[in-house]
């Protein structure tokens, strides 16, 4: 299932993704992260590479679209 929060800058996209991977984490989910959460165990996903290696688990992105962009991907570079 993929599912996207969206909103204005400042209305807690961010927040609201960090509580479920909090939430979903207290449930010994596999958690995926491409930012950092204080108190919760994580494996931190950075590059293309890296999500090769999400196989079961929630992943949570934050700014992903950034990285899906073709003219300005950081992937590309």
């Amino acid at each position: 299932m993929l599912t996207a929060i969206i909103g204005n800058m400042g209305t807690g996209k961010t927040a609201t993704m960090s509580w479920l991977a909090k939430h979903f984490s207290k449930q010994n989910n596999s958690i995926y992260l491409n930012y950092s959460i204080n108190d919760i165990r994580y494996r931190y996903v950075q590059t293309l590479k890296d999500l090769d290696s999400v196989k079961f688990g929630k992943a949570f992105y934050d700014e992903f679209w950034l990285w899906l962009d073709s003219r300005s991907s950081v992937l590309m570079k």
